[in-house]
């Protein structure tokens, strides 16, 4: 039992979990970039053209100026570009940054007043907020009441953004992502070498987790393999998490703050739920199933755990566990099958919300023609938008698109205009959109209905490597919810920034403590000192702040 006994003689470690948001890193000035980062040249590029013109106009294309890090392209020459410049009348200047720097030079250009129209941005890292409050970016609403412009109202008018508005007005457009492409998966070659079925109750999980530790389940005769492969406690123990109802995950923001069908506001990481799970994870500890340097994992957890077929039971990206990847790892049989949430008697599974975002995009106050601008934001969230700058052009990059998705991308063509072996268009995301696929947000009354309707695209060649977008966001379905969480990205002041930031100090340590604690009938009473800390803080008053931010949204 040499894994029970590395598990009770490890070092406690205090770590922080995964809550993490993207955003992008200061620094830098400004440059192109590919979609790796790219040279730090300056890079500002311009149609000379503008495309021909539109089929439906004679009227000289209309000159945009927009923002968009990382963009090698050049609009007077690339063809998807000189494409959308045609069928939109528009004429594109492109200014650019690299991922690492264009949160400075953002920031710069719209405190020097720099001319531009449109603005890509994150969610965090820029002031948009303040921005639009002191009237630097367009006020959407008194155009989107003219019904022309549908996404944009769709998005901007549905409870899931809500918490974007500033005063109670639109002046972003949120970057909708297509939905969660992560999910818990399970090594099925394991299940099928132990005879076992895949787990649907708590219960079923332990035994399949036993069975993937001592069982020697790559049938290498080597005692070598764990059953979950975790990284702190983020993602590994989610399925945990969420059989007890708590939600808990590397996407979960705001410390698990929801609402509930009252209208009342709360998290189930400070509640019994939450003590359920960690005597839950405490147990998994204690009996050797977890890689026993969870808590002190290291960035490495792939290569060390996962790539090295390690461990059976993980909670990660939908293109970490594709073929090309799986086909290292010794035995030359791995694969990873997504599992649904498993369930527990006397609880209700909680997944975590979505649908979610992770950039705006906006019009500036000095745009010389809104409704141009506008027009083309919807554009590109069109189902021709989509086709477009997904598929790319018609008779030249594919031949047709599925009901479903599905193109034949016309390969040679392709790697032609796009060398480099990458066989996504590089304007599918962080171009007014990240959704590789279509939201019919014209067709439905709302875009929850819209959302829950949407079409994510696949070309035969990326189905040739054995994933997608589609696959990965099918299994990540299993795990994020429809029901959107109205909170998403609702900011604090400053005041309950910091305070949330000391209830989650106090959470991860405490949390990391009971995960680890070496008696089992300890964890009462580490939970009970664990609430006494954050209601010292002000675990009250947080979530006060929220239900007044809560309540001003209606």
């Amino acid at each position: 039992m040499k894994k029970l006994l590395n598990v009770l003689t490890a070092v406690l470690c205090i770590c922080a979990l995964l809550l993490t948001a993207c955003s992008g890193d200061s620094g830098g000035s400004s440059g192109s970039s590919d979609s790796g980062g790219g040279s730090d040249s300056s890079n500002t590029s311009s149609s000379d053209s503008g495309g021909s013109s539109n089929a439906d106009s004679n009227e000289a294309p209309v000159p945009l100026t927009m923002f968009r890090m990382a963009t090698d392209q050049d609009p007077s020459t690339d063809p998807i570009l000189l494409e959308l410049q045609a069928r939109t009348n528009t004429k594109l200047t492109i200014i650019t940054a690299t991922w690492d720097q264009f949160v400075d030079e953002l920031n710069l250009m719209m405190a020097s007043g720099e001319k531009v129209d449109l603005i890509l941005t994150g969610e965090s890292g820029t002031p948009w907020r303040q921005w639009a409050a002191e009237g630097l970016l367009l006020e959407m609403d008194p155009y989107l009441a003219s019904g022309n412009y549908p996404f944009i109202q769709s998005v901007c008018e549905s409870d899931s953004f809500a918490s974007y508005k500033v005063n109670g007005k639109s002046y972003v457009l949120p970057g909708v992502h297509h939905g969660n492409d992560w999910s818990s998966y399970v090594r099925q070659d394991w299940l099928d070498n132990l005879g076992l079925p895949m787990p649907t109750t708590l219960d079923e999980y332990y035994d399949m987790l036993v069975a993937f530790t001592y069982e020697d389940p790559d049938q290498n005769g080597v005692d070598d393999t764990y059953g979950i492969g975790a990284a702190g406690l983020g993602g590994g123990f989610t399925p945990v998490f969420a059989a007890y109802g708590a939600k808990k995950g590397p996407n979960t923001e705001n410390l698990g703050i929801d609402v509930a069908s009252d209208g009342s506001v709360y998290s189930n990481l400070f509640t019994e739920n939450g003590k359920a799970a960690l005597k839950y994870i405490n147990m998994l500890v204690r009996d050797g199933l977890v890689n026993p340097d969870f808590a002190t994992s290291s960035p490495d957890f792939k290569d060390q755990w996962i790539y090295t077929g390690k461990t059976g039971a993980i909670y990660q990206a939908a293109n970490d566990v594709s073929p090309d990847l799986l086909a290292n790892i010794p035995g030359g049989t791995a694969s990873f099958t997504a599992m649904e949430p498993v369930t527990t008697a006397g609880y209700d599974v909680a997944v975590m919300s979505g649908p979610t975002s992770w950039l705006v995009f906006g019009a500036t106050s000095q745009c010389e023609n809104p409704e141009k601008a506008l027009e083309f934001m919807d554009f590109v969230n069109s189902k021709e938008g989509r086709d477009l700058l997904i598929g790319g052009v018609k008779g030249r990059h594919y031949t047709e698109i599925s009901e479903d998705g599905v193109f034949d991308r016309i390969v040679e063509n392709w790697e032609e205009d796009y060398p480099g072996g990458d066989t996504r268009t590089p304007f599918w995301i962080a171009f007014f959109s990240t959704v590789y696929g279509y939201i019919p947000a014209k067709d439905y009354p709302t875009f929850e209905e819209a959302m829950a309707h949407k079409v994510i695209y696949a070309g035969t060649d990326e189905l040739a490597t054995g994933f997608s977008f589609q696959q990965g966001v099918g299994d990540g379905a299993k795990w994020q919810s429809s029901v959107p969480n109205p909170l998403h990205l609702y900011q604090l002041e400053e005041d309950g920034q910091l305070l949330q930031a000391n209830l989650a100090e106090v959470l991860n340590v405490n949390y990391l403590r009971m995960a680890m604690a070496t008696d089992a009938d300890d964890i009462d009473e580490m939970w009970d000192v664990f609430m006494a800390e954050a209601n010292q803080v002000g675990l009250q008053d947080w979530l006060d702040m929220y239900q007044a931010g809560y309540d001003g949204m209606k």
